[in-house]
């Protein structure tokens, strides 16, 4: 505001600085900013603070709003050169045509950007309209049954089909005997209890 600020709102600034733990400002920096807002509304613009700014926005390089059409100008350009054999400027319309294509593949990979960015917004507010939409899924139909959707989740139990160590006996051991044919004595006999245990397992894996 161009107006002078209000006792209350000046109380209000003070209690809103001590509430945030800021710090209040000194004199001398008053004094500073008050000399600078008087010297920016008195400044006056010279001759060559006017020629400068000029030079310096001529100079700068602007990016051409239709890349095609400075492209084309460009090569009728290069084509004269080219015919009067100047090669310094041939030089220099060539990097200047580079520089339009650099230009024009940013600009390409921005719109894929910006494309893609709205794609996935898109996919982000229909995801969650259809997961609003949504009605709870009955998990006890059956295959076949109306309404039956495979792909939805549903508690199961796992299952093993045999143990390491059974208790009770070897278990696993007793299915090889009986599947094989052999005795338990011969089990016993046999020199390596890790072999035997894994192909009782083996055993028991296959019975099952």
């Amino acid at each position: 505001s161009d107006a002078a600020p209000l006792e209350e709102e000046y109380k209000q600034w003070m209690k809103e600085v001590e509430r945030s733990n800021g710090r209040m400002p000194a004199k001398h920096e008053v004094a500073e900013k008050k000399d600078a807002l008087e010297k920016i509304n008195t400044f006056v613009y010279s001759a060559e603070t006017v020629k400068q700014m000029l030079q310096e926005k001529k100079s700068a390089t602007v990016r051409p709003l239709n890349i095609a059409a400075e492209k084309e100008k460009l090569r009728r350009e290069l084509d004269l050169a080219q015919y009067k054999n100047d090669e310094v400027e041939v030089e220099r319309i060539k990097a200047r045509l580079q520089e339009l294509e650099a230009a024009r593949q940013v600009q390409e990979k921005d719109g894929k950007a910006v494309r893609l960015a709205e794609m996935n917004r898109k996919n982000r507010v229909e995801n969650f309209k259809n997961a609003s939409q949504l009605k709870p899924v009955n998990i006890g139909l059956k295959a076949g049954e109306a309404g039956y959707d495979p792909f939805s989740r549903r508690w199961t139990r796992s299952r093993n089909y045999y143990t390491a160590k059974p208790e009770g006996g070897n278990q696993a051991q007793a299915a090889e005997n009986s599947h094989s044919g052999a005795t338990p004595a011969d089990a016993a006999s046999n020199g390596n209890p890790s072999k035997g245990s894994a192909e009782a397992g083996e055993a028991a894996t296959a019975a099952a």
